[in-house]
């Protein structure tokens, strides 16, 4: 960690962010769980609060040295898309809430005039060198740490209107190439179910299907992030498109070991009367994940005295 990093650290510590006020934000519910969400909540203040500061510093740090520092798009998707669905605030009305612009202009204003002491003022090269350590030491790490957090409950958000969603999700859809994976996949389920999550508390049910650009979208997350999950949603998009060649794209996020995959795959072969695959591929999905065995153990029994699971239609899992 570089001393930029270290005295960013150490601001937070001065409290940017004003956590004490989460306790009073935050619905009692019972003794274990009002403190289980303190907990998460004073987290999410905390990880915020950095992450603001930095972009201020970022932002200050381009004016004065005639520079170009920024999140890019996909961290701020990132950001901003974790927090209104695990909290239902936006990254800006976190700071809005809970930021300090007095303290936090102070603090940035002593971190970059400390820095640029360090690297010799607006020298090109330790510039580029504090940035990139930066976004490897502090903001990405950062980030992840943020978007690992669970939902947290009780923090007032200004009410977003069923109007103000849909142009939103509308005009996130045409810049889907510029967010992050998982806002992306947001967006593709939007498209292939018709409904959206704006946010934690925020559903719109009426948005207009278009499964192939669902698709599109759903192959361009997986693009960039080739994970099982990525695939499997993928896979699902595509069942509504094209059922034979999805079939594929289930079976290998199975062999990857998606519990999800596995229970589908399982399924879906006792649908079409493979019992032996059917019954092999459920038993993975139990190794997978014990804490659903009973629940796939009805599919076995199922498979074992019907012949199929009860969820088939037309040789299909539905």
């Amino acid at each position: 960690m570089n001393n930029s990093e270290s005295r960013l650290t150490c601001s937070m510590s001065n409290g940017v962010m004003a956590l004490m006020l989460i306790a009073a934000l935050l619905v009692p519910i019972r003794a274990i769980a009002e403190s289980e969400q303190h907990a998460v909540a004073r987290k999410y203040a905390a990880l915020v609060g950095r992450l603001a500061l930095t972009e201020s510093l970022f932002s200050e740090m381009s004016q004065r040295c005639d520079v170009d520092f920024a999140y890019t798009t996909q961290q701020y998707s990132a950001i901003d898309y974790h927090l209104r669905i695990h909290t239902g605030m936006t990254f800006n009305q976190w700071q809005a809430q809970f930021g300090d612009a007095e303290q936090s202009n102070a603090m940035v204003e002593q971190v970059m005039n400390d820095t640029l002491r360090d690297i010799g003022e607006c020298n090109p090269e330790g510039l580029q060198q504090w940035f990139a350590g930066m976004q490897q030491n502090l903001v990405g790490p950062s980030i992840d740490e943020l978007t690992s957090l669970p939902l947290v409950f009780g923090l007032r958000a200004r009410s977003v209107s069923e109007q103000e969603a849909v142009a939103f999700f509308r005009s996130q859809v045409l810049a889907y190439k510029t967010l992050s994976t998982a806002e992306i996949v947001g967006l593709a389920h939007g498209l292939s179910t018709g409904g959206y999550h704006y946010a934690k508390m925020v559903y719109i049910p009426n948005i207009q299907v278009d499964h192939q650009k669902a698709v599109t979208l759903y192959e361009f997350a997986y693009q960039q992030e080739a994970s099982a999950e990525n695939l499997f949603a993928l896979a699902q998009g595509k069942a509504r498109v094209d059922r034979d060649a999805s079939v594929p794209l289930f079976k290998q996020a199975a062999e990857e070991g998606l519990f999800e995959a596995q229970r589908w795959y399982g399924n879906y072969l006792g649908c079409q009367g493979n019992k032996p695959d059917a019954l092999f591929w459920l038993q993975q999905a139990k190794e997978t994940n014990p804490e659903q065995a009973e629940f796939i153990d009805d599919f076995i029994i199922e498979i074992n005295e019907l012949g199929e699971p009860t969820n088939c239609l037309d040789g299909w899992v539905h």
